[in-house]
């Protein structure tokens, strides 16, 4: 039931320094009749507004947050993404450790025509999955063909494919067809139909399932909108063959910031002996200050340890350079500030345990860096 696909609109800024952009997010699941913390997303953003990085923690029980794992970004000179790479963070080393890696390749005309996944396994990226996108001559994506690496036969091999209808460039209809065993025809599974609101917005997906030569009745999710046409209710529904009827499975209600940003959602699976809607996961947005604006460039020699840090950092800037440090917390409120040449300590021992941006200063040049403190 916590598989649910959560789609973060990003709402950026031309300010310099801050702005008002998503900088948490806060995961919980329904227990016991309470609300209790699941895990939470800090999100730390480019100059130019692209996502640089996202961060998950999760919560001890001392109320205690710790970075258990990131997704870093990176991004084309049209900032279109390049390659996520999400990793670890092992608790008896406090280092990083490679998880999985997503590279995306674009044609001239700016358009995705392969998405590739990787793994990090024995120290190397080993192939995963690969997409291959096709598009009609109005550049509307009509193809999408999954490959899945053959460790055995070290190849590329189809398993499955999805094909878009269109009507004026809107999608109508998928068609998604796997490999069969021997791995020579296509065998249709399953298709999706998709109507629209007058404002172009999905108000119902239609899904059914090949099965004994037919198409049956599989899954329904119907949007709701607002008069402001933001999404406010998402409802999914299963097909009950035994009642020949559409039943309740799950139900997301979404509330809405004024400025149009999603402030939170709350998933309910449906009790059918209880003839209710029960809690289930709950995500909550903040939105605030950014660290955004500011130039990074390439510092050499530059050390700071340890991080995730107790108690002092240490930054060593190299060859008695004259150094400034800035602290922020993820809101962009300063907390520490201090400059000096060669060697700094810097004392963390009243900050509480969270995630922190250091802005480095040297010789005229900036860079940031997240510190973890425990």
């Amino acid at each position: 039931m916590r598989n649910l696909i959560l789609i973060l609109i990003l709402f950026f800024s031309t300010n310099q320094i801050t702005c008002q952009y998503l900088v948490e997010q806060y995961a919980d699941e329904y227990l016991d009749n309470a609300w209790k913390s699941m895990y939470r997303n800090i999100f730390h953003y480019n100059a130019d507004g692209t996502l640089a990085v996202q961060f998950t923690e999760v919560e001890d029980n001392q109320g205690f947050w710790s970075a258990n794992s990131k997704i870093d970004y990176s991004y084309n000179s049209n900032q279109q993404i390049v390659q996520r790479i999400s990793s670890v963070r092992n608790p008896q080393s406090n280092v990083w450790e490679n998880e999985r890696r997503q590279t995306n390749t674009y044609d001239s005309e700016q358009k995705l025509i392969e998405t590739m996944w990787e793994i990090y396994l024995n120290g190397v990226w080993q192939n995963e999955e690969l997409q291959q996108f096709s598009y009609d001559s109005s550049d509307d994506l009509i193809l999408t063909v999954v490959k899945s690496w053959s460790v055995a036969e070290e190849i590329w091999k189809e398993s499955t494919k999805k094909e878009n209808v269109l009507s004026n460039g809107i999608v109508t209809q998928t068609l998604i067809s796997n490999r069969d065993l021997a791995n020579t025809a296509w065998i249709p599974y399953k298709k999706v139909d998709f109507t629209y609101t007058s404002f172009n917005k999905i108000e119902i997906e239609a899904e059914e399932v090949w099965e004994n030569n037919a198409w049956q009745n599989s899954l329904m999710i119907t949007y709701e909108y607002n008069a402001q046409e933001q999404l406010i209710r998402k409802l999914n529904e299963g097909w009950s063959s035994v009642e020949n009827a559409w039943q309740n499975n799950i139900q997301v209600n979404f509330t809405n910031n004024n400025d149009g940003t999603e402030n939170d959602l709350i998933a309910q699976n449906w009790n059918s002996d209880q003839n209710q809607w029960v809690n289930d996961v709950k995500i909550t947005n903040v939105y605030g200050a950014a660290f955004v604006g500011i130039n990074q460039e390439q510092l050499q020699n530059i050390e700071f340890y340890p991080n995730p840090v107790e108690n002092a950092l240490t930054v060593n800037p190299g060859n008695d350079a004259k150094c400034e440090i800035n602290v922020f917390d993820l809101s962009g409120k300063p907390i520490l500030n201090q400059s000096g040449t060669g060697l700094q300590f810097i004392s963390f021992t009243n900050l509480s345990s969270g995630i922190y941006m250091m802005e480095l200063t040297v010789n005229g040049k900036k860079q940031i860096h997240p510190i973890f403190k425990n």
